[in-house]
């Protein structure tokens, strides 16, 4: 009987607890200067490695969201604003405490930022001079926004796992440099490991969180985190080693390239959500990576499948069966006729301007995630999916 009180007793300690905090890791008193080389190559890197938490798919700016896809283990998981605004922004926190921040996981207030964001123990200097740089800048993704996403509420299991496994990286001893210019093999493990950290989705599992290296990982990038979609179904990141039958080991570097930057398979399927397109890596990134993850580990690994999604008959709801057809939901809400939709919906006066900015997004807004629809949906399917989602925006209008 005592040792049930005493768990029971530890549990809600646990519960009433935040997460830990590490006050004796000062932050360093530095001011980051910037310049344009600076912020062009920190607005690359914050696309490919920040915006993918702290903005959504239809708005680039980095006021931060709920990040839905993170594991049910984890709580309720929200990445904040890194925007420029006073108080709903980083404009008051230090250059030497965004540095902690970005390589230790211990936030402007000391306390432990893990598990809701990856740490940056080995990224260069420069590179992280220029995250600040570009979060310092003017750019539109980062001007002030008075907008205040609600707290993150970790769950027990996350609580305690920040106190018994989860640890803040050290800082540096000494200055990092970049790898060197011509070493394709230094800088794809540069990229996969140290910038976009790959296997915090493509791992085998989130324990790997824990792990000094990404490398620790036995099954590394071989896929099977479980995480979750829009509408709260299971999906699963997919095996990246390049094992012939589980794996990307058939694809051809001109189809790794057309995956990360246009979010197209080689059968010509598009990628799901949470994958992004990583707009801002030059083809020499992109090569080093494929060279990267082919000498990796192949690992036998099949990736469960995520949930079937009921398809609606093609003549009966044109509009809703295309809808799940191209799996829009991923992104932008719940399937059914009467969902959730996001308000970008209703900037569209009519379902032909919808049906054109499918064609190709980018050319309306660069810079976005969406993949261009012109080779996949034909231009009366189009118009038909525009109709559907304008339907659906006025719908959430009468359900408000």
């Amino acid at each position: 009987m005592f040792s049930l009180v005493l768990v029971g007793g530890a549990t809600g300690l646990l519960w009433a607890l935040p997460l830990p905090t590490y006050d004796d890791v000062p932050a360093a008193e530095v001011t980051v200067e910037a310049s344009a080389e600076r912020i062009e190559r920190g607005r690359q890197l914050v696309a490919d490695a920040c915006a993918v938490c702290h903005s959504s798919a239809e708005d680039p700016h980095l006021t931060g969201r709920v990040l839905r896809e993170a594991p049910d283990d984890w709580g309720t998981i929200v990445a904040p604003n890194l925007t420029g605004h006073r108080d709903s922004g980083i404009m008051d926190v230090s250059d030497g405490a965004l540095i902690r921040a970005l390589r230790t996981g211990i936030g402007s207030d000391g306390r432990f930022l893990v598990p809701y964001m990856p740490r940056y123990p080995r990224m260069s200097d420069e590179d992280l001079a220029s995250i600040i740089a570009f979060l310092r800048s003017d750019d539109p993704w980062v001007l002030a926004a008075a907008v205040e996403p609600k707290g993150s509420a970790p769950s027990l299991w996350a609580k305690a796992r920040s106190r018994l496994t989860w640890r803040p990286r050290e800082l540096p001893a000494g200055p990092i440099s970049a790898p060197p210019a011509g070493d394709a093999l230094a800088l794809g493990a540069y990229l996969v490991e140290d910038v976009l950290q790959c296997n915090l989705c493509h791992g085998s599992t989130v324990e790997m969180i824990a792990l000094e290296r990404p490398t620790e990982d036995e099954d590394f990038l071989s896929g099977g985190i479980a995480m979750t979609d829009h509408n709260g179904e299971p999906l699963y990141g997919a095996n990246l080693t390049f094992d012939a039958v589980s794996g990307i080991g058939e694809w051809t570097l001109d189809e790794f390239i057309a995956a990360m930057r246009d979010g197209v398979r080689p059968d010509g399927t598009r990628l799901r959500w949470p994958m992004r397109r990583y707009l801002g890596l030059g083809d020499d990134e992109l090569a080093a990576i494929y060279a990267y993850l082919s000498n990796v580990p192949h690992v036998a690994r099949d990736v469960p499948a995520r949930s079937v999604y009921p398809l609606p008959g093609h003549r009966l709801d044109r509009g809703p069966h295309l809808f799940v057809k191209h799996e829009c939901f991923s992104c932008h809400g719940d399937k059914t006729p009467h969902g959730i939709l996001r308000a970008a919906a209703e900037h569209f006066a009519t379902d032909e301007a919808v049906a054109e900015f499918l064609r190709d997004p980018s050319a309306v807004r660069p810079g976005t995630q969406m993949p261009a629809y012109d080779e996949v949906i034909d231009d009366a399917d189009r118009v038909a999916l525009g109709a559907y989602v304008r339907s659906m925006a006025t719908a959430r209008h009468h359900d408000d």
